[in-house]
């Protein structure tokens, strides 16, 4: 697990996936996609990730034990 997740996210060996929904240059703009998808009720938050040299910031919800969840819950915002 990314040191830059939440505690709650794989606090617990049975928690593996989440659902990106974003990813921004701006750890700015990550953080106020993250707190609009909070105050709608959504478990988000941002991740920092280095993909090919460069800094991005992810919009992340949910955590989840199996992929096959994580697929159903995106289905689930996508709606």
């Amino acid at each position: 697990v990314p040191s830059s997740l939440p505690k709650t996210v794989g606090a617990s060996q049975d928690v593996e996936f989440t659902v990106q929904v974003a990813s921004y240059p701006t750890a700015d703009a990550a953080k106020e996609h993250a707190n609009e998808l909070v105050k709608k009720g959504f478990p988000a938050f941002p991740v920092e990730a280095t993909i090919n040299g460069r800094t991005w910031f992810r919009v992340s919800v949910g955590s989840f034990k199996t992929a096959k969840e994580a697929t159903a819950y995106r289905g689930q915002l996508l709606k």
